[in-house]
């Protein structure tokens, strides 16, 4: 087997933390903006896109 060019590195989970960024005006502003690009972007989709799009996000 070939050695990997990118040695494994153990990582704790902790080491993460804080996930999340700083909650600021901006990102808000950004959340808001990209909700609205992505309705305007199912607005132009063909019904029957619509209709397998939501078949496959609603299965259960």
């Amino acid at each position: 087997m070939a050695e990997s060019a990118i040695p494994y590195r153990h990582y704790e989970p902790s080491l993460l933390e804080p996930v999340y960024p700083q909650r600021t005006r901006h990102l808000e502003d950004l959340a808001v903006l990209l909700t609205s690009k992505a309705g305007q972007l199912t607005r132009g989709l063909h019904p029957i896109v619509l209709r397998s799009l939501g078949a496959w996000l609603y299965r259960t």
